[in-house]
């Protein structure tokens, strides 16, 4: 695992994208990382453009912005096709099979067009929890499952500290399921 880690997390307006780019980054800190988070997002309350980038780092982060991804989840296709060319040699593109289908169907698949891009149904997987909103929370547990790139604890701790006990049991159903799909398409990415 490198000592580095970029993400950029994108979606649209309403999935917790900005959110779920703050949990991670807190889980991060509370595992004695260094983290920071940024946020953007389109003039559209709902359904329009958002995106947070989040560095994850063991060294002083000097740069707080994400030039070079070596992680993306793309829940949705504009997400996907505005970054998949950013993606560093090695890295990982997750990305919504409900929004996206440039690959071979099924929850193991990886791309045959672009390496190291694995598609997963997380709107369907966030429907079936009951919890459509939680979808970035599943997509965050499945890349956790997939690299463990935080500890699981801080981050469902982190969960529970930015949402009143109700939601937050939800949320966590939201991020369990994405752990448990994780375990699905677990082998070695493209």
């Amino acid at each position: 695992m490198p000592d580095t880690h970029k993400i950029i997390l994108e979606g649209s307006g309403g999935q917790g994208i900005g959110l779920g780019g703050k949990i991670l980054a807190e889980a991060a800190v509370a595992g004695g990382y260094n983290a920071s988070q940024s946020q953007s997002y389109g003039a559209q309350a709902r359904g329009g453009y958002s995106s947070a980038q989040v560095i994850i780092s063991a060294q002083e982060i000097i740069f707080p912005l994400v030039d070079e991804p070596n992680i993306i989840i793309a829940l949705t296709s504009q997400a996907y096709n505005r970054n998949k060319d950013l993606l560093k040699t090695g890295g990982l593109l997750l990305y919504n099979t409900e929004e996206q289908q440039p690959v071979l169907t099924g929850l193991t698949g990886c791309s045959p067009v672009l390496k190291g891009a694995v598609g997963l149904p997380f709107s369907l997987e966030a429907r079936n929890t009951g919890n459509p909103k939680g979808i970035t929370l599943l997509a965050l547990g499945t890349l956790i499952g997939l690299t463990d790139i935080v500890n699981t604890e801080n981050f469902e701790e982190a969960i529970q500290d930015n949402f009143t006990p109700k939601i937050a049991e939800a949320n966590i159903d939201c991020f369990w399921q994405g752990l448990k799909l994780a375990r699905t398409a677990r082998k070695p990415w493209c």
